[in-house]
């Protein structure tokens, strides 16, 4: 049972209460759509069984390394902050979390086998938008968990998604159907949010109005005039080539850290750290657990905006130099290569996926990227311009 009360939104209400087979949360960026879900699974994780009966709650992304990262990572600091997480209770080769006798399990599409011997009570898809069709098809033939005493819900998926794409199948071939519902959400229906990333939501209006939609109504739309497009995702960054950092600093905006290598006249991206509320002194606390020390030496290249923080991880021991920051230019300067960003940079590959060119109110494509989200598409910037200014940035290869 929950340990303590613990405070909810309309959106965790909604979901608790449903009873249809398929719940799709469609929302904007930050309406507790994700937090909402994983306070549910953990509610009914508590559900008391009877010896030899449980539960069996999946909670999968399209692949691991993005589920640990997000939905994974949420779900076990919840139960750390309710008083629920119990280190002996987690199995971390296997990927699951026994409450009360009842297991999660965290899993992904890329473990088809696992997939095929399992059968699940509830399942929650986070980023549906990641998965196919036939992928929700396969999830819908294991709903099939055997009828529990306390189980008065039927076997249900629940999705989450930010609607970025309005051919998807699932605004298309889901949507309507009638063993379905839909819960919306917006950043109005999160109380906590700050009034300064509020104020960023709203803004979107006057920078895109296809951003404004997706992000901040919660209404399907179209990402369009991407910047980068020629980059495709790896597993690992090369062991060879030159090695440089971008670090984009924030606060209430997420701090981003990333390394870079040029190896063989293409980029190669992995995400390192994105995190909100870092004061300079955690930052360097982050970094210092990030890279070996035999490494500080390395470029870090930063927002030079903050030249006191700059300093100050300087005088941590970090190589950390101000970034040149003219934003046309630097971008022309990344596009002089091909990229590949690393299969577990989930935030980076977001970003990369949504940046793209401001329109103004006619239509007009403007030579300026939307300001949102794009904290490492600013630190990759930091980086690859300033060391190309610097160094000159090798031989790129030729792109289309």
């Amino acid at each position: 049972m929950m340990v303590k009360r613990v405070k909810v939104t309309r959106v965790y209400e909604e979901n608790y209460a449903s009873k249809k087979p398929v719940v799709l949360n469609i929302g904007g960026a930050r309406s507790t759509k994700s937090h909402s879900l994983a306070q549910l699974f953990i509610q009914l994780a508590s559900i008391e069984t009877k010896p030899g009966q449980h539960l069996n709650l999946g909670i999968m992304r399209k692949t691991m390394p993005a589920l640990r990262k997000t939905a994974m990572r949420l779900t076990v600091d919840l139960l750390k902050q309710y008083g629920l997480y119990n280190e002996d209770h987690h199995n971390m080769s296997e990927n699951w979390y026994e409450l009360g006798g009842n297991r999660i399990q965290f899993l992904s599409v890329d473990e088809p086998a696992k997939i095929k011997s399992m059968e699940f009570h509830a399942l929650w898809l986070e980023e549906m938008t990641e998965f196919t069709l036939d992928d929700f098809m396969v999830m819908q033939t294991r709903m099939s968990g055997p009828r529990v005493p306390g189980w008065t819900r039927p076997n249900q998926i629940l999705g989450s998604m930010n609607p970025d794409d309005y051919n998807s199948w699932i605004r298309t071939q889901l949507m309507e159907r009638k063993d379905v519902q839909v819960v919306h959400s917006t950043y109005r229906d999160n109380p906590f949010l700050s009034p300064t990333y509020v104020k960023l939501l709203e803004g979107l209006k006057e920078q895109d109005e296809n951003y404004h939609s997706i992000y901040a109504m919660g209404e399907w739309g179209q990402a369009q005039h991407i910047i980068y497009t020629n980059w495709d995702t790896v597993n690992a960054l090369p062991d060879a080539g030159d090695t440089i950092w971008g670090l984009d600093f924030g606060f209430n905006n997420p701090c981003a850290l990333h390394e870079t290598r040029i190896y063989d006249g293409e980029l190669y991206h992995k995400e390192h750290l994105y995190e909100s509320g870092l004061t300079t002194p955690t930052l360097i606390g982050r970094m210092k657990e990030i890279v070996p020390e035999t490494r500080w030496s390395e470029l870090f290249y930063a927002d030079n905006a903050e030249p006191d923080r700059i300093e100050e991880i300087c005088q941590a021991g970090f190589n950390c130099i101000p970034a040149e920051k003219a934003v046309h230019a630097g971008i022309d300067s990344v596009k002089r290569y091909r990229e590949h960003i690393t299969k577990d940079s989930v935030n980076f590959i977001k970003e990369q996926q949504s940046y793209q060119w401001k329109r103004d109110k006619n239509g007009v494509v403007l030579d300026e990227p939307v300001k949102f989200n794009d904290h490492f598409m600013d630190s990759k910037r930091y980086a690859v311009h300033s060391y190309v200014l610097q160094y000159g940035g090798g031989d790129p290869v030729e792109t289309i």
